[in-house]
């Protein structure tokens, strides 16, 4: 949903070449034609990496740039460029990692990073890291995740030819890293590092790190600062007026308030975000906000409402949803709650305790299920809180010996995750943060008060020059003069300090900005660490569902639309094939990128009409279900021809069918082309013919000549042609004879030499006069 999130690497790629043709969306699609019909591979790869330039850097379509990109890499293959090869995979891997697919990214990576492992190309030695980086923090291996973003983040530090955009997707990286391996003093410190670096180099992306330090707060069980954060970001996208970030913010924000005890606020956010989700049709977001609505209502103690929740939010999910993997626990969960409810009744009655009995042995069974799993992000508050859920259940059922078990367990993750060390660094990290930051106020506060001085004694100093200068002054045009000048000369002086005391308020804001000024523990160490106790140990089925949620999603930062978006792929790619079957490629991708296309003039073109022969008569003898299965399997068989020859199918009428040979991209033979697509059409005819006694027979013309193309309409829109060569291939069809090609003399000019030709002389046309034709054997 965010453009940017936790890790989406949108990485930049320097391939060395001008970018001023493929800059022009005008010039793509003649860029595009020409790599396909050019023989020169050299020259191929050429065009092919201004295409490639294009996509990447203005037009930001990550499928084009992934089509094309393939096409180089199959070019520097023939050319034997393992360089230009290495580049172009590596190219490919960034893009799919950027629309969230992991496997073919790590697919195009790996011959990559082995041709940039020695280091002499620091540029994109940097980039493999970066993506090596993500990749290995999707498979959870996050010691080597962090050394590979703090390699990059090192070689950027220390003046080595990396690009900014690579600095930030590994200092994102880190921060994420740090924060899924539950080293929350390390993330921290990246956290600073990071707010620094992407204020200063990428500002309109200050609302994805403030996501990121709110989860930080998050698994820290910090929530009123998480919500704070959320907050911050949430505004951020608001002035942008990017509603789907909002909503995904909401969702977040949602589940600090709940964890915060503030139910009502949680559950007005949370309904928010889920009316967006809905109204959008994004049920993967809508489906996720209804657990987190379930997860609220369970802390509530409706139970009701929470099964009613949790189902819906299983109803609407979406395959492939990664949210999903953690419902059914969820759902369980609620359903043990409700049985453990009244534990008298439970005691009591038999049959209610047969039921409790079978609900703990359903909920164990998807617990372990869940954290066995070796994809995914398993959040270590679910463990401790189904373990804790567990042991209340088996005490309840006089299991004794599981109820300890399960209470061990509890207790040493609760140690492991929140101990007592970990959360004194945490908050050690914290105050020195403080600090740094109060030093800085204090520094700005000394050089505003230095530059005030400065600029007094040097107004002051100006004052008695120009006194004395005007005590001798001889006449009151040259006291004038004098006056104008210590004038301007104060302005100077005016405008020089104004620019320092802002550069010095400049930095100082920056720094204030990347991490603000917080209050200092209100607590003191003993107090902070019994709060943190307090907190571990009483973890509720809400704050630790929704601190699975959190972990969920902030996993999902990075893969949020892994699934969704093979899906919106899929959709896109059915889409691409409608339109491709209605427009040329070339014009279609300019339909896409820019929501209209023009009208331009094509001057060397071959336009073939066809026509059959006694159609409206062979309805009547034949029926016409029949014939227009006849005509669907005709046109289909045409279809395939002009593809064959390199034609544009242009458009059916009635029985006739329209195409053109030359366009959108230039072919010098297509005249050649068109007469061979003709050929084609006869020879399938005859043989259709002569298999079928109900089959029709076919007229054909061609004529060549310039001709206007472009779309028609604003809605059902097609793809024409117009010009008197358009109207003039019409007559050579309806002057032509079944069975035969009847072309104009401007096509017989430019395939002469290569068919054998017969001249019928000038025959008499309506509307045109008298046209020479020629038919061809």
């Amino acid at each position: 949903m965010l453009r940017k999130t936790a890790l989406l690497l949108l990485l930049l790629l320097s391939i060395g070449l001008s970018r001023t043709d493929a800059q022009n969306n005008n010039d793509i699609n003649v860029l595009v034609a020409k790599a396909y019909t050019v023989a020169d591979n050299q020259e191929k790869a050429a065009l092919l990496e201004l295409i490639t330039e294009h996509y990447f850097r203005s037009n930001r379509n990550l499928d084009s740039l992934i089509k094309y990109g393939k096409y180089a890499v199959e070019t520097y293959s023939k050319l034997n460029k393992p360089r230009e090869l290495a580049r172009n995979q590596l190219m490919i891997s960034r893009a799919y990692l950027e629309k969230g697919d992991a496997t073919n990214s790590e697919k195009y990576l790996a011959p990559a990073a082995i041709f940039f492992k020695d280091k002499k190309d620091i540029l994109r030695y940097a980039r493999v890291k970066s993506i090596e980086g993500a990749l290995l923090q999707h498979k959870h291996h996050y010691d080597a995740s962090a050394n590979a973003f703090n390699e990059v983040i090192e070689l950027y530090n220390t003046g080595h030819d990396v690009d900014d955009y690579t600095a930030y997707t590994a200092y994102t990286g880190l921060f994420g890293t740090y924060t899924f391996a539950q080293q929350y003093d390390r993330a921290l410190k990246t956290s600073d590092k990071y707010f620094t670096f992407i204020r200063e180099k990428f500002p309109n992306e200050i609302g994805s790190a403030h996501l990121q330090l709110g989860n930080l707060y998050n698994f820290t069980l910090d929530h009123e600062r998480a919500a704070d954060e959320f907050i911050k970001a949430r505004n951020f996208y608001a002035k942008q007026n990017n509603k789907d970030a909002v909503a995904s913010i909401n969702l977040q924000l949602g589940v600090s308030l709940a964890s915060s005890k503030k139910t009502d606020s949680a559950t007005i956010v949370l309904q928010q975000a889920r009316e967006h989700f809905k109204k959008i049709n994004y049920k993967t977001g809508e489906s996720t906000t209804l657990y987190a609505l379930a997860a609220v209502a369970l802390e509530q103690k409706k139970y009701e409402q929470a099964g009613q929740l949790i189902n819906e939010a299983i109803t609407i999910s979406p395959p492939g949803n990664p949210i999903a993997a953690y419902y059914p626990s969820l759902q369980k969960k609620i359903t043990l709650n409700m049985l453990m409810a009244d534990s008298l009744k439970l005691v009591n009655s038999p049959e209610k305790k047969a039921r409790l009995k079978e609900s703990v042995e359903e909920f164990e069974t998807i617990f372990k299920k869940t954290a066995g799993q070796t994809t995914g992000f398993i959040s270590p508050h679910e463990l401790i809180q189904n373990h804790a859920v567990l042991a209340n259940a088996y005490a309840i059922l006089s299991d004794y010996k599981s109820a300890y078990d399960h209470y061990k367990l509890s207790t040493a993750l609760k140690d492991s995750l929140f101990g007592i060390t970990k959360m004194r660094n945490f908050s050690s990290v914290e105050s020195e943060l403080n600090m740094e930051r109060e030093k800085a106020r204090i520094k700005l506060e000394e050089a505003t008060k230095l530059l005030q001085l400065q600029k007094e004694m040097e107004l002051e100093a100006l004052r008695h020059e120009y006194e004395r200068k005007q005590s001798v002054a001889k006449t009151e045009e040259e006291r004038q003069k004098l006056l104008h000048e210590e004038a301007l000369k104060r302005k100077e002086i005016e405008l020089k300090y104004d620019q320092e005391q802002k550069a010095a308020l400049l930095k100082y804001e920056q720094e204030r900005e990347i991490a603000r000024l917080e209050q200092e523990k209100k607590d003191a160490i003993a107090a902070t660490e019994l709060q943190s106790a307090r907190n571990v140990r009483n973890l509720s089925a809400l704050g630790v569902a929704l601190a699975t949620l959190l972990l969920a999603i902030t996993g999902w930062s990075y893969f949020q639309k892994r699934k969704d978006n093979k899906r919106i792929a899929q959709e896109k790619n059915k889409s691409d094939e409608l339109l491709l079957n209605i427009l040329p490629q070339e014009v279609a991708e300019e339909l896409k990128e820019k929501g209209t296309t023009s009208a331009q003039l094509h001057d060397k073109v071959s336009v073939l009409f066809t026509d059959f022969v006694n159609f409206t008569a062979n309805t009547e003898k034949i029926g016409v279900q029949e014939l227009i299965e006849e005509l669907n399997e005709c046109f289909t068989a045409f279809d395939q021809i002009m593809e064959r020859h390199g034609m544009e199918k242009i458009k059916t009428i009635g029985d006739a069918y329209l195409a053109v040979s030359g366009l959108p991209a230039s072919n010098p033979r297509h005249a050649q082309n068109a007469v061979l697509a003709a050929k084609d059409i006869l020879a399938f005819i005859a043989e259709r013919r002569a298999s079928k006694a109900t089959a029709l027979d076919i007229r054909i013309g061609i004529n060549s000549g310039p001709v206007v193309a472009g779309i028609v309409g604003v809605k059902k829109f097609a793809f024409d042609i117009w010009g008197d060569a358009v109207n003039t291939a019409a007559r050579m069809e309806q002057n032509s004879k079944p069975g035969r090609i009847n072309i104009s003399a401007a096509t017989y000019e430019l395939v002469k030499n290569e068919f054998n030709c017969e001249a019928r002389g000038s025959i008499e046309t309506k509307g045109k006069g008298a046209i020479e034709m020629y038919f061809v054997n």
